[in-house]
């Protein structure tokens, strides 16, 4: 089953796309270096495209991160450092490097305080709120936040909210 993938690749949108590219590049730093014309045919084609693009996305753009808190609480050095690696070594953990649609349909076990939902807390900059069965996670940005993505789960399923 593919539904923590599924859900998680249907609530983003290609603005969140968009706003990473800004992010990534720094882009508002160094507003007076670019070439607004360019960058506004540039973000015209970034969108979404997949599941497989996506997970190759946040492990690309894998780190530590230290802008999430979970439930208001600070994430531990220890947290932080087995997230990145839960992250980073997900392809090869769970499968061929070449096959990622084989492991997306393998399905994944989401954890209470999850790494990939860390990750895409921190990248995207928006709020987590996850319900498992009768209890609320919430993954907030310290840097704010500009949507709230809602899920709940159960014993074997994951779904948008």
């Amino acid at each position: 089953m593919s539904c923590f993938w599924d859900s998680i690749f249907s609530s983003l949108i290609d603005n969140d796309y968009k706003f990473l590219y800004l992010k990534i590049y720094d882009i508002q730093k160094n507003l007076d270096k670019v070439d607004l014309n360019n960058l506004r045919i540039i973000l015209e084609d970034i969108r979404k495209t997949n599941i497989s693009d996506l997970i190759l996305l946040l492990i690309k753009y894998n780190r530590k991160c230290e802008n999430v808190l979970w439930n208001e609480e600070v994430l531990s050095d220890k947290l932080l450092e087995e997230s990145f690696n839960h992250v980073k070594d997900f392809v090869e953990n769970n499968g061929k490097p070449d096959n990622i649609s084989s492991i997306v349909n393998n399905g994944y076990l989401c954890s209470i305080c999850d790494p990939f939902l860390i990750l895409i807390c921190e990248l995207f900059e928006v709020q987590i709120e996850h319900q498992y069965l009768k209890n609320t996670m919430i993954y907030k940005n310290k840097n704010g936040l500009r949507r709230v993505l809602s899920f709940f789960s159960d014993q074997g399923h994951f779904k948008v909210k």
